[in-house]
């Protein structure tokens, strides 16, 4: 088993907190996003760690080396980051990932080493962790089947609202195995690459294989384990605070409820319900929008509850 990062991207959200370092390269509770990520995996008994990098590459680099891994670790400079997708940024990893049965992980989620066993503890070979979506999540919202397969992937032109209890959202990490790479999803990366260009996720092509070859892509639905996706400044203070222990966890809790609370309407822009609902048309924006607020709010004051139980 071997793990391939995509981290190539700017992180234009996140501000001045990359304005001389890319995304991983973000502190969260005293230590990067990277370093949190390859910590854990270290201690896997990977056969190796691809990192594909990008913006500020030297940098990266530089921090990834001097933490001692003892896993190899390879490099991949994606140099037209700025104009190219992680799909683009994946397929410069295809000679690498012929080899090996993969996990695909992108550079900015947070997460404990609960998360990592329990990926890697399943037989399945196609595998993927799914939570319920929350407003402040980013990515892929998909279906399961009975037997918890993702047997769709849901995008603007099938998005109900109503719907929203059958929803799932795909946290950014991914089990594939040797022959499932080589059979079927790189042939399928390639060609999409050729026929779409370099800017779509590289979820898309996996939103074909859902498709073609129904019950191949497995979820385990995420509850307790601990993650978060860094996509702005909010989202650092959030991640500290569900990673904090003892006293500082309460401090942090503190500052969530003077500072947060009160902009439920900052993420709105964010909210894959928003973007879907208002490009369909279906509601009234300035109606939706106060919807998705309310959503907001009850979300952050569910986040505080759950950090504050944890203490």
């Amino acid at each position: 088993m071997q793990a391939v990062i995509l981290a190539a991207g700017m992180g234009r959200r996140l501000k001045e907190h990359t304005k001389d370092k890319t995304k991983c390269m973000v502190n969260v509770g005293g230590q990067t996003i990277i370093e949190r990520g390859l910590r854990i995996l270290d201690a896997k008994g990977l056969s190796r760690i691809v990192i594909v990098t990008g913006y500020k590459s030297e940098g990266l680099t530089e921090h990834v080396n001097s933490l001692k891994l003892s896993t190899p670790v390879v490099y991949i400079n994606n140099s037209e980051y700025e104009n190219t997708s992680n799909l683009y940024s994946l397929n410069l990893a295809g000679e690498y990932l012929k080899e090996d049965d993969t996990l695909v992980i992108e550079s900015d989620i947070v997460y404990e080493a609960a998360v990592i066993d329990r990926i890697l503890e399943s037989d399945e070979e196609c595998l993927t962790f799914v939570s319920r979506p929350k407003p402040w999540m980013d990515g892929s919202i998909v279906t399961l089947d009975g037997d918890s397969y993702i047997n769709d992937f849901i995008g603007a032109d099938n998005f109900a609202f109503q719907n929203m209890d059958s929803y799932y959202k795909t946290v950014s990490m991914y089990k594939l195995s040797k022959n499932y790479l080589n059979n079927v999803y790189l042939p399928l990366l390639a060609a999409y690459v050729q026929a779409w260009g370099n800017k779509t996720h590289y979820e898309s092509a996996l939103k074909v294989v859902a498709f073609k070859e129904q019950r191949v892509l497995k979820a385990i639905v995420l509850e307790n384990e601990k993650w978060y996706e860094i996509n702005d400044i909010q989202d650092i203070d959030i991640a500290e605070s569900i990673f904090a222990e003892g006293d500082e966890k309460l401090t942090r809790y503190m500052k969530l409820s003077l500072i947060h609370i009160s902009e439920p309407t900052r993420r709105t822009p964010i909210s894959y319900a928003v973007f879907c609902l208002k490009k369909k048309k279906k509601v009234k924006r300035r109606e939706e929008d106060s919807r998705i607020e309310n959503m907001c709010y009850r979300d952050v004051r569910e986040r505080q509850t759950t950090i504050y139980r944890s203490n």
